[in-house]
Formats: structure tokens, sequence, C-alpha cells
């Protein structure tokens, strides 16, 4: 990863992360960013300029995602389930129930929620699937079912407009979006 101060006429790499690491800004505050790989978190509270390590044992492909409208939140998506963080990536807790996570995704909040609504790809006790939480990931609806499967969906977000509207990137099958029946 590079950094550019000069509007891109010039880009000094970051040390400490490896090639190819993605970093994700924080969707609040403008100084903060995340980089995540096997060995843990990354974290910047200086627009980038430089990196922090939080050891955090995590499987090789975990990806994190920030929150909009919440400073400080991100989440993890892993093959050994989806983990999150209030606090700037300082802790991570691991959400119950989710067995393995493909994406993560946020979206408005329900109408008498103050989070945004969670969209997940994965598995929830046991089921393969779609989800929604509309209470912060505390419990997690099927939004999908058994007959209309999409295959790999490796990226899934919530419109921020309107409630329980998802969109999705599969794997070869294209992009979807679907909304509450």
């Amino acid at each position: 990863p590079s950094r550019s101060v000069d509007e891109g006429q010039s880009w000094q790499l970051r040390e400490g992360l490896a090639q190819g690491t993605r970093v994700t800004s924080d969707r609040v505050d403008p100084q903060l960013f995340f980089a995540v790989d096997r060995r843990g978190v990354y974290v910047s509270q200086d627009a980038g300029q430089s990196f922090s390590l939080t050891p955090f044992e995590l499987p090789r492909g975990a990806r994190l995602r920030s929150v909009f409208g919440q400073a400080g939140h991100v989440w993890i998506v892993a093959s050994t389930g989806l983990y999150r963080s209030t606090d700037a990536a300082s802790t991570f807790s691991r959400v119950d129930g989710v067995d393995s996570a493909l994406a993560v995704g946020f979206g408005r909040a329900a109408e008498d929620a103050e989070y945004p609504a969670i969209y997940l790809s994965g598995k929830v006790d046991g089921a393969l699937g779609l989800f929604r939480s509309d209470d912060a990931g505390q419990s997690f609806l099927r939004i999908s079912d058994e007959r209309n499967q999409l295959g790999w969906v490796g990226f899934i977000t919530g419109d921020q407009r309107t409630h329980g509207r998802v969109y999705l990137g599969t794997g070869g099958r294209g992009i979807f979006y679907g909304d509450p029946l």
C-alpha cells in the first residue's frame, strides 16, 4: 500500500504493511485507517502515515469492513466467524451464532434501531445463506432460502436510504439486489 498527500503527484510506500494488503478507511474519522492480515489488524491514527499492529490471529482471507456513521466500528469476516470491534480495533469479540462469514455490509437502520442493518453472507447456526441483523449482530434473520441460492457471494451491502434493500456481488453470476417481500 502507498500513500499520497499531494493529490497523486507522488506516492510513498507504507512500511510494515505486506504487499497487497487492503487498507480500509474509517467511515467517520478521516485520520483512522485499518488493514488486516493473518497476524492481526493494523491501525493508523494519522491518516495512513504509520500503522501499529493489534495482534489477533486470523485465518487466511479474513477481510475487514468499517461501518458508516459509527466511528471506530470495524467488522472482520473470516472462515472462523464474524468479529466486531467498537474501539478502533483495540479489541475484538466474536459474534455468537455465526459459524463462518464470507462478506459483511451495512445499510439503513430499521425504523426502531440506532445501529445500521448488518448484511451477512455466511453460515449462521448451521444454515448457509444471506442474513440481516437489525440489532447490531445480536440475532440474524435469514433473507435467502434453499431454492434461491446464488453461489459464492463475496460482496454484500445494504442501501443507506432504504432499509431492507441489499446488494450482492457474486462469483460469476453478476450483481443482484433484493427488497423485503
